[in-house]
């Protein structure tokens, strides 16, 4: 009987090493694993429109909320249709490209689909980063000082970004050349630290509000802002872990990369839209609860906005740092 014991190695691709099929594995697992991400964001993007309109007639839908979950969603599908279409030029269409597959990769990444790609990476990029801002702004009561040094990176992030998308769309462009690292590198760090400042701010300031909206709501109602759940959807927590894996592993230009860049694009939009989720929940921190530690409160919180119900809660904060417990409740229509 024949040995077939070394018989798979034979269909192995002739004059590939072991690092040349590591990169083409690192790009195929990326894709699998963004497409399944895209899943999850599609599944979000239809609960979140959901709660925008249920209950509510036209005049009262927050539109600008639902325009930026369907641009999110927009420039996310253009990605994916990207994406989908270079690894097909790479795995199919151009199978005997001179290096094979690692060879089409390293030699045509400014290509239209690429180039469509990048451009909506970076559109997405802008929309995560800049509701992250925005939600800093709230958290720390609309305070623009505190938030003026996050908005001078955000600047200098986007400058950097389509600085970075003209230069890889030249022709004979390359992703991992000189020029090509030295100005994608800035801008992906400019972004991940914009991510991780804004990130360390709002679960800073959950944690200090923690003890006094606990004294003004109650554990329970509290527990809506404040709970490990709530800080680390607030603080887009999750956005930054995974910006932290994507820049680590650009940075020392390991192949991992491949699969950590379709993951972080579609986490950059994950992360807000369950942020965009909580809001239209009435379960985000708001401007009445960053504000709460006024002599009058009323604090407002929705979890029932698909009823269209809005309970209003009006507390009076004693001298002592107690609270009246004589409340009164107000349930209007939102």
């Amino acid at each position: 009987m024949a040995d077939n014991s070394t018989a798979p190695e034979s269909y192995l691709p002739v004059g590939e090493t072991a690092a040349d099929l590591y990169v083409e594995r690192t790009n195929f697992g990326g894709t699998i694993l963004g497409a399944y991400l895209y899943g999850i964001h599609f599944t979000l993007a239809v609960i979140a429109l959901h709660y925008f309109f249920s209950g509510k007639s036209l005049r009262k839908v927050e539109w600008p909320m639902v325009a930026y979950t369907v641009l999110l969603f927009t420039g996310s599908t253009l990605y994916m249709v990207a994406t989908s279409k270079w690894a097909e030029n790479m795995w199919i269409e151009n199978r005997n490209y001179p290096g094979g597959p690692l060879g089409y990769y390293l030699n045509e990444f400014n290509t239209p689909m690429i180039i469509l790609g990048n451009a909506a990476y970076i559109f997405n990029n802008f929309l995560a980063d800049g509701l992250l801002v925005y939600r800093t702004w709230i958290v720390y009561n609309r305070n623009w000082l505190i938030i003026a040094f996050p908005v001078i990176v955000f600047l200098g992030s986007t400058i950097m970004s389509i600085m970075a998308t003209y230069q890889l769309a030249q022709p004979g462009a390359k992703f991992f050349s000189h020029i090509g690292l030295v100005m994608s590198l800035p801008y992906f760090s400019l972004s991940i630290a914009l991510n991780l400042i804004l990130t360390i701010m709002i679960a800073t300031k959950l944690l200090l509000s923690r003890r006094r909206l606990m004294a003004i709501l109650g554990p329970e109602h509290a527990k809506i802002y404040t709970g490990i759940v709530a800080m680390l959807v607030e603080s887009a927590a999750v956005y930054s872990v995974f910006s932290i894996l994507f820049i680590a592993t650009f940075s020392i230009n390991n192949s991992l990369f491949n699969a950590c860049l379709p993951i972080q694009a579609q986490i950059m939009c994950i992360a807000p839209l369950l942020i965009m989720i909580r809001v239209a929940r009435g379960r985000a921190y708001s401007r009445e609860a960053a504000t709460s530690n006024n002599s009058k409160h009323s604090v407002s919180f929705n979890p029932n906005s698909s009823n269209g119900r809005r309970e209003t809660y009006n507390m009076s904060t004693l001298n002592d740092g107690g609270v009246n417990m004589s409340t009164t409740k107000i349930v209007s229509e939102v």
